[in-house]
C-alpha cells in the first residue's frame, strides 16, 4: 500500500464517523419515538405482510401515537 492509498483511507475516517453518529442518532430517535407510544401492533404488521401480493394489499400500518398494549 502506497502513501497515497494510506492517506486516502485516513481521510475517509471522518465520513465513517459521521455515518456512525447519524446511525446512532437515528437509533436514539427511534427508541424515543417507541417510548412515546409511536408503535404498530404485531397483529397489524402481520396482517399487512400477509396481504402483500394479494390483489388489494392492506395499506402499511401507521403508528397511532398511543402506547400499544396489545402484547
Amino acid at each position: 500500500m502506497g502513501i497515497k492509498a494510506f492517506s486516502a483511507h485516513i481521510l475517509d475516517f471522518p465520513d465513517l464517523q459521521a455515518e456512525r453518529d447519524d446511525r446512532d442518532q437515528l437509533t436514539r430517535d427511534g427508541i424515543d419515538s417507541a417510548r412515546a407510544g409511536n408503535t404498530v401492533s404485531h397483529e397489524q404488521v402481520r396482517a399487512w405482510v400477509e396481504s402483500l401480493g394479494q390483489a388489494k394489499p392492506l395499506p402499511m400500518p401507521q403508528p397511532t401515537g398511543r402506547r400499544n398494549t396489545s402484547r
